[in-house]
């Protein structure tokens, strides 16, 4: 599988469920959560790391990271 751009990640998640998060940040998080998931989706990687402020997303991006590896699963 070839990585994927910010576009085919928009196709499959949808971070704009609440007027509390500021749309720079829902950007911010897509562009983390786009980022751990290519680095994850090669063999060689096993563990990312996610370290921010508080109350800068670090649960949707792992959510986020999550559901796209659950998403591309075979199994």
């Amino acid at each position: 599988m070839a990585f994927l751009d910010q576009e085919e990640v928009r196709k499959i998640l949808n971070l704009k469920g609440s007027d509390l998060i500021q749309p720079v940040i829902a950007e911010r998080q897509l562009e983390v959560i786009r980022k751990g998931f290519n680095f994850l989706y090669q063999p060689e990687n096993n563990a990312i790391y996610i370290a921010d402020e508080v109350g800068l997303g670090k649960t949707y991006i792992a959510l986020g990271i999550a559901s796209l590896m659950r998403h591309f699963s075979s199994n």
